[in-house]
Order: C-alpha cells, then sequence, then structure tokens
C-alpha cells in the first residue's frame, strides 16, 4: 500500500477551468494546468524558468477518452516555444489543455 499524500491545487485568477497551480506533499515539483487560451498570459510565469515535461490533451475526435502528447521543456523560452509551436503547426484543435510539470529547485 502506498503511503498517503496530500494534493494542493491553487486556483491562480479564481476561475477553476483558468490556471491551477499543483503542489503535492513530499515531491520537490510543481505542476501549471491551464487551458490552451491562456499560454500568452502562463508564459511569464517563474516556474516555466525549471526543467520539466508538458503534456497537450484533449477529447478524441472519434471515440471516447482522451488524447495526449508528450514533450519536453528547458528554461522559460524552450517552453513557451515548444508549446505553442505543437499547438500551432502539429496539434490539431483537439488538443485544449496543457499540463507542464516541473521541478521547484533549480537542478
Amino acid at each position: 500500500m502506498q503511503p498517503p499524500f496530500s494534493l494542493r491545487i491553487f486556483v491562480a485568477d479564481g476561475d477553476p477551468d483558468g490556471l491551477r497551480i499543483v503542489d503535492k506533499s513530499n515531491w520537490i515539483g510543481k505542476a501549471l494546468v491551464f487551458p490552451r487560451a491562456l499560454l500568452p498570459q502562463v508564459k511569464a510565469r517563474p516556474e516555466l524558468e525549471q526543467t520539466g515535461v508538458y503534456l497537450l490533451l484533449g477529447p478524441r475526435p472519434i471515440g471516447s477518452g482522451d488524447m495526449l502528447y508528450v514533450g519536453e521543456g528547458d528554461p522559460r523560452a524552450l517552453w513557451c516555444a515548444r508549446v505553442r509551436w505543437r499547438w500551432q503547426t502539429q496539434c490539431p484543435a483537439w488538443r485544449s489543455t496543457c499540463v507542464a510539470c516541473m521541478t521547484c529547485a533549480r537542478s
């Protein structure tokens, strides 16, 4: 059995469908969850100065469930450029949500 843990979800702009910042107890990371439309505002966040991965997800065009794309990012410019490029050139409109996971400490 896994030991218990807690998750803290901070709704940064007061909109539960907007930017959410997720912390897990005993984890050195943090996750930002946000819709596609918020990328211009989110790209200025200091968390994106850290190394991490991002997930682009959304509903399948046919059938049930979600589709997922996994990418990697380094400091802010690279994170945002890669996410924007994937969303604009390689990802169809179904990819509507981004989950960016990064370390909290410089490593």
